[in-house]
């Protein structure tokens, strides 16, 4: 293999540095650098990381997500489904009831089993403390692993350990108090 069919990678750090295959990144954003068969390069915004689990459509055009919106339809939103797409409702709903059928196993939420039955309930009917982000993602996590879990079972891997990182906290939390 000649020098001019090598492809490298280095991680750049700042503006002007110099990567392992002697090409110089003037974008300043952490990258791959790859050497092309006619020596120049090009650098792309792929570190080949993995994305972090995280609730991130809590703000929708700046507004930020109240706990009084509907768990059902908040989750679909997480899921992909549309709110006035009602096919899996029912699947949806089953799974949301066993995480939260879960969650009164660890002590969080009301002493019976909460349950939904269509998008009329709402977060704060479930709980209004401090757990609540939590608790959402936890539902979240759930539902999906079950309902559409990923291909990738690096992902799913990730997605499993969140789920048992906060049945952890929630229960410590639930026995002790804050």
């Amino acid at each position: 293999m000649d020098q001019d069919d090598q492809v490298t990678t280095g991680t750049d750090q700042k503006e002007g540095q110099t990567t392992s295959d002697g090409t110089t990144d003037s974008t300043g954003d952490p990258g791959t650098s790859q050497t092309t068969d006619s020596g120049a390069s090009d650098v792309t915004g792929d570190t080949g990381a993995t994305e972090p689990i995280s609730n991130t459509d809590a703000e929708d055009d700046g507004e930020t997500e109240e706990s009084g919106e509907s768990i059902l339809n908040s989750i679909k939103k997480l899921l992909g489904p549309e709110e006035d797409y009602t096919h899996f409702d029912k699947d949806i709903i089953l799974h949301i009831n066993a995480a939260f059928s879960r969650l009164c196993q660890l002590g969080v939420g009301p002493s019976t089993p909460f349950k939904i039955r269509s998008a009329e309930e709402v977060w704060t009917d479930f709980i209004e403390d401090g757990m609540l982000e939590d608790v959402k993602q936890y539902v979240y996590l759930k539902v999906r692993v079950i309902f559409d879990p990923p291909g990738n079972s690096s992902l799913l891997n990730a997605m499993d350990a969140q789920i048992n990182q906060l049945e952890w906290l929630m229960n410590s939390v639930a026995e002790v108090g804050y």
